[in-house]
């Protein structure tokens, strides 16, 4: 996932912890559009 390969986590987890790991997935999620949507703004603007 650091490396961008992966877009969320997974695999098994201990129940406990699937809220944090889906969470998680959500803010990658985020801010992966977020930058998308930056990217795209900023484009706008170039030459």
């Amino acid at each position: 996932m650091t490396q961008g390969d992966q877009r969320a986590l997974s695999g098994p987890y201990v129940q406990e912890l699937a809220p944090l790991a889906q969470t998680l997935s959500r803010l990658v999620d985020h801010e992966r559009k977020q930058s998308e949507r930056y990217r795209t703004t900023l484009g706008q603007f170039g030459p």
